[in-house]
């Protein structure tokens, strides 16, 4: 089997939807606990951190373009302590798969059906991404292409329904929070925005058709992200 590659476009998309993922539904409730009022403020700073983050993750990817992560690591680290910082990175990606399966099992759950027990999503979603995993990284691209603008347009749906709730008046006192919690609330923003982007170092750039044009798909996908 011949190397995969995808286009910047779909390199782009994939940076946007990875950074919004489980982060659309659980990051507005979580900020808003911490720093109330200013969660919006914790979310602007937070994606402006994502983009320092992006920044030192493309210089990374950068260092070996046609490495991946797992074997750039092998090479800076060497063979063995780069095995165990290698499994340490596998670990954390199966966590955040394992975590992102929940979440989709909660929501569906709680805001579909009900009566349908978690793991039965948990399931037939780890069946989708399984077999996506099968196909590859190039069908997995295309496949990102044709979900975005389904995405696109129910997240359009989501504001326009969802606009007559909406009360300025919620947003008062500003920036009355104190440092600290509002730290935590751009922790608990980039925690799942952009910390979780690191694993895009496995296709960026070694995986690009055009590995220069990559860094600018990365920047858009990101600012993109954010804005949702």
């Amino acid at each position: 089997m011949g190397k995969e590659i995808i286009s910047v476009r779909q390199f782009t998309i994939i940076v946007m939807l990875y950074s919004v993922g489980a982060a659309i539904l659980i990051v507005p409730a979580s900020l808003t606990q911490v720093v109330k009022q200013d969660a919006w403020v914790a979310a602007v700073l937070g994606v402006l951190v994502g983009l320092l983050l992006a920044k030192f993750y493309i210089t990374v990817g950068n260092i070996s373009p046609k490495l991946s992560l797992v074997q750039l690591i092998e090479k800076v680290l060497g063979k063995y302590v780069g095995k165990i910082i290698v499994i340490l990175f596998l670990i954390f990606t199966y966590l955040s798969g394992t975590g992102l399966l929940y979440f989709l099992g909660d929501f569906m759950r709680t805001e579909v059906m009900p009566e349908t027990p978690i793991v039965a999503f948990g399931g037939l979603f780890m069946i989708v991404i399984m077999f996506g995993t099968y196909l590859g990284i190039e069908t997995f691209a295309r496949s990102s292409e044709i979900l975005f603008p389904i995405f696109f347009l129910l997240f359009i749906f989501l504001v326009v329904f969802i606009s007559p709730q909406v009360d300025i008046k919620h947003l008062e006192p500003v920036l009355n929070s104190n440092p600290k919690p509002l730290i935590n609330g751009i922790l608990i923003f980039i925690s799942e925005f952009a910390f979780p982007l690191v694993v895009l170092l496995m296709i960026f750039p070694v995986a690009i058709n055009v590995p220069k044009s990559g860094t600018k798909g990365f920047y858009i996908g990101a600012i993109a992200g954010g804005v949702f």
